[in-house]
């Protein structure tokens, strides 16, 4: 993928025409807080929620995007493991200065060492969660 494109699902990119409206939207609105509780979104074919979970964090990685941290639990903690396919998207967010918070407790029941992010206990994420202002569970 080169600067100014994002794949859509069916395969065709966004082209740098397509952006304005949704860096609109992205930069609208208070800060967010994203909780991925999974590798992929929504429920159903888990390879369609895998490529929809990539493709949000392209759309993500975009620089207007609001969000100001993203955390990681359960099997979501799999995002930021070194054979995850979204590892590129989730350093480009944190290189951002988008806060990558992973789960400790998550990352030891599957044995994961995460690639980014900041590993905190379980109850440290939950202060966190409790500061964080607007919080988007997916």
């Amino acid at each position: 993928m080169h600067a100014g494109t994002l794949p859509r699902l069916g395969g065709a990119p966004l082209a740098q025409e397509d952006l304005p409206g949704l860096r609109a939207e992205l930069a609208a609105g208070p800060e967010v807080t994203l909780l991925l509780v999974g590798e992929g979104l929504g429920r159903g074919p888990e390879d369609l929620g895998r490529k929809l979970m990539r493709l949000l964090l392209d759309y993500l990685s975009l620089e207007e995007a609001r969000v100001r941290r993203v955390l990681l639990v359960n099997t979501g903690v799999r995002l930021v493991a070194p054979e995850s396919p979204v590892l590129p998207q989730m350093a480009l967010l944190e290189s951002r200065g988008v806060e990558l918070w992973v789960c400790a407790d998550s990352l030891r029941y599957l044995s994961l060492q995460p690639c980014a992010g900041t590993v905190l206990e379980l109850g440290e994420l939950a202060r966190r969660v409790l500061e964080a202002g607007r919080l988007v569970v997916l």
